[in-house]
């Protein structure tokens, strides 16, 4: 077997910033010239293009090292030591346990090292260079964070790539414009979620669809990007999608530092908690509308998953328990025929629940069908009244809401005051104690023990008063928008069947109460909120007065005809 002498080289992305010097070109130039200088033979050159020296996971690096362990390498050929890498552990390894155990020489050429030839002082010079080098690596990282710091406080987007849906201006490549066909697909993706599909049927339609990934897409459209073509060109992956409905930029705004990295050598990418973000609204134009975005949060949080049947529930993730706020229970099973399929109270359902003050003392038991019935029952006469007062239905949903907000934020603000002033009060008991305390009239001990108890509570006070504020806030600034539900009612005008779709336009959510007969055969009683989007609560609708004469003059004159 003939022995290969591999010649490697590297290049990344901060070393092209030092010019032609370190180029992949020039490195192959100068690894072909050492190699015929020196009676060198069967040559194989091993390249990997703009990956960090700071990982070893590079394709290039990797297949050479399976040539090495596989005993058919024996010389390494590198331009200089930070070629092979940037970190001295990991080429420590590589050079003084592997490749001594294998009998392989490594050769540097700018610092002319012959692993053959090290001995003492050669050999731990060139582990002090490669100490070096991986210091430069790290001052590297540093500086480039730095930058990126400033530049993401400043409002500069920081991603190298214009999200899917959009591209960088050619006049500007600061500013990001709409892709026409990107941004259509992202509608889609959108649009298919609220009409009740999950990212992984998403990722099915688009695949019988023929819609090009997004790596395809780019790639068509002269847009560089480290992503490899995948083999199926219309093969979405299910978490692509499912990233894509949670960008907030699809909204025309900049979020920057919502990922970390937890040193220069890793390349693990973590994500930041959103108080961690920095937010920069409107620099861009929207793609998604807010409510659209802001339905599709609620759905994703509410995700419905199959039963052992395969069947997803109509209501899951709308329905929930009037008394303790959880998610209803889908019931369905082989077993049972569809008119006994139910929902119950997840809390209740599960008394293994971690969150046992929770627990729900009721199933808040209802079947299937009759939720059904309930809710296009309530969907018809909504449609049917605002097809004849549409003016009135307007009127009645404004008093309502004004009524409705005014008490809660009647109920808020007495709640807050009433927590503030504890926490007033214990911040006079803490200075008393203190007080005390320092004339001798109480021990330090007890004066500690006192003051974490106080303090503890002092602690949970003031977040419910910093929860209560926002919500007083975010109530005063909350509008009712019944243009939107007209808009959205007037879609369906006529509505034989229930559909996701239909359930995530139009409700918000449905709380489900308690039977006022527990197991009672005959029938009972069992009140259901249907709080729809945009508006809330309708409740009764009443024919306005002016239309009444009119209604009873058409239907006198109706029963004259007749007789």
């Amino acid at each position: 077997m003939t022995e290969i002498t591999a010649l490697y080289g590297r290049l990344s992305q901060e070393d092209m910033l030092e010019g032609e010097s370190n180029s992949i070109l020039n490195q192959k130039k100068i690894l072909g010239k050492y190699a015929v200088e020196h009676g060198l033979t069967n040559c194989i050159f091993y390249m990997d293009d703009g990956i960090s020296g700071t990982t070893f996971d590079r394709p290039g690096f990797k297949k050479m090292i399976a040539e090495v362990e596989a005993g058919k390498v024996k010389t390494v050929v590198v331009k200089d030591m930070s070629r092979f890498g940037r970190d001295h552990l990991q080429i420590g390894y590589y050079t003084h346990v592997l490749f001594d155990e294998l009998d392989v020489r490594l050769l540097a050429i700018t610092e002319g090292y012959d692993s053959t030839r090290a001995e003492g002082g050669a050999s731990d010079m060139i582990d002090l260079k490669n100490l070096f080098n991986e210091w430069y690596a790290r001052d590297t990282s540093r500086k480039i964070l730095a930058v990126n710091r400033i530049k993401g406080n400043a409002g500069e987007k920081l991603c190298t790539n214009a999200p899917y849906g959009y591209m960088k201006n050619p006049e500007n490549p600061k500013e990001w414009i709409i892709d026409p066909v990107a941004a259509e697909v992202v509608k889609t993706i959108f649009r298919y979620c609220i009409a009740g599909m999950g990212p992984t049927q998403i990722a099915k339609r688009l695949l019988a669809e023929k819609v090009n990934v997004p790596s395809v897409h780019w790639s068509l459209n002269g847009v560089k990007t480290p992503s490899r073509p995948p083999k199926d060109p219309y093969g979405w992956d299910s978490s692509t999608i499912a990233d894509m409905l949670e960008r907030h930029e699809y909204l025309g705004h900049t979020v920057n530092f919502k990922t970390y990295k937890k040193s220069y050598k890793s390349k693990k990418t973590l994500k930041n908690p959103p108080e961690k973000w920095k937010w920069f609204y409107n620099t861009h134009p929207a793609i998604i509308e807010q409510e659209t975005f802001d339905k599709v949060q609620q759905i994703r949080a509410g995700k419905r998953r199959p039963t052992a049947t395969g069947k997803i529930g109509l209501f899951s993730g709308i329905a929930h328990c009037a008394d303790c706020g959880s998610k209803m229970y889908f019931c369905a099973a082989k077993s049972l025929k569809p008119e006994q399929e139910n929902y119950v109270c997840s809390s209740a359902r599960n008394k293994s629940t971690k969150h046992k003050a929770n627990d729900c003392d009721d199933l808040h038991f209802i079947r299937l069908v009759v939720l059904e019935e309930i809710v296009l029952a309530d969907m018809k006469r909504v449609m049917a009244y605002i097809k004849d007062y549409e003016d009135a239905f307007v009127e009645i949903v404004r008093k309502r809401a004004e009524v409705q907000n005014t008490q809660e934020l009647a109920l808020c603000k007495k709640l807050l005051e009433q927590k503030s002033k504890r926490v007033a009060e214990l911040d006079q008991i803490i200075k008393k104690l203190y007080e005390d305390t320092v004339l001798g009239q109480l021990n330090q001990d007890r004066f500690i023990a006192l003051c974490a108890d106080f303090e503890s509570e002092q602690r949970l006070l003031q977040a419910d008063c910093d929860e209560l504020t926002q919500i007083i806030e975010e109530q005063e600034r909350k509008t009712i928008n019944v243009d939107k539900f007209l808009a959205t009612v007037k879609k369906y005008t006529k509505i034989k069947k229930l559909t996701p779709e239909i359930m995530n336009e139009l409700i918000d959510r449905i709380d489900v109460h308690k039977r006022d007969k527990k197991y009672a055969k005959k029938k009972t009683t069992q009140q259901i909120d249907i709080h729809y989007n945009f508006i809330g609560i309708i409740g009764q609708l009443e024919i306005p007065k002016t239309q009444r004469a009119t209604k009873q003059n058409e239907k006198a004159t109706t029963t004259a005809k007749s007789a």
